[in-house]
């Protein structure tokens, strides 16, 4: 799991006005989980921000930031993977957010029943999803990679030249057969109902938030929902093609 500093700089800005508008604003005493942390980009600046924030992930690439943030420990923790476990005590965090994470997450089940594990009863979540028709996506360059993965479209696209950084002087056929790899083993873009069900499986309270997200986003997200919305069946076509956001709540 990662994420880019361009976006960590926008989650530490619009998630906390986002909790703010759905009722449940952010505050100094509340301990914060980021799911799926990556670099720990988005903790040092909520820390910086005066929020007791914690980070998790599949492996140590937040290393960059324990200088900013202190020991490791203390902070960030590698997420244990045999059995699976969030490596915090039961009932630890208030909120948990998490920011384009979920389309690597291949266990909806496992992953939702360990964050409401560590969140506190009247805990919130809230967390991002990126949509699969995005036209260019951030880990293979190929566009529209998230729902059209057959092999004679990778293999076309990687003919082409499309590499990412790590594909360089690789052969075509090599890079299509590390794409579908990837796209099969890595990433998952669940529909709408499917999100749904596997969050009401494990939170009493459930609502997708895009508008709200929209309402507070970049002023050019802003713009563009506002043209969207005007449009028949504006909401979905927005969620399906921008991505998806959902709340959610621990009551008991």
């Amino acid at each position: 799991m990662s994420r880019h500093k361009s976006s960590a700089d926008w989650s530490a800005l619009v998630f906390p006005k986002v909790l703010e508008a759905l009722g449940s604003p952010l505050s100094p005493k509340m301990k914060i989980l980021d799911f799926g942390c990556g670099s720990g980009d988005l903790v040092a600046r909520f820390r910086r921000a005066g929020y007791q924030a914690h980070g998790v992930d599949l492996d140590d690439s937040f290393a960059e930031n324990l200088s900013q943030t202190g020991p490791a420990g203390d902070v960030f923790r590698v997420i244990e993977s045999n059995p699976y476990r969030i490596p915090f005590e039961d009932r630890s965090f208030d909120v948990v957010v998490s920011d384009e994470v979920f389309e690597h997450v291949q266990d909806y089940g496992q992953a939702l029943a360990e964050l409401r594990r560590v969140m506190r009863p009247g805990g919130v979540a809230l967390h991002v999803f990126p949509s699969g028709w995005r036209l260019l996506g951030g880990h293979v360059f190929v566009p529209l990679a998230g729902v059209i993965q057959g092999s004679w479209y990778l293999k076309f696209w990687a003919w082409l030249g499309i590499r990412n950084q790590f594909q360089k002087g690789l052969s075509w056929r090599e890079v299509a057969s590390l794409n579908r790899d990837y796209l099969k083993a890595g990433t998952n873009y669940p529909s709408k109902k499917d999100l749904r069900g596997s969050f009401e499986a494990h939170f009493e309270e459930v609502r997708f938030v895009e508008r709200v997200f929209w309402e507070h986003g970049s002023r050019r997200l802003r713009t563009l929902s506002r043209f969207v919305l005007r449009l028949p069946l504006g909401d979905k076509l927005f969620s399906e093609f921008r991505g998806r956001a959902v709340f959610c709540r621990r009551t008991t």
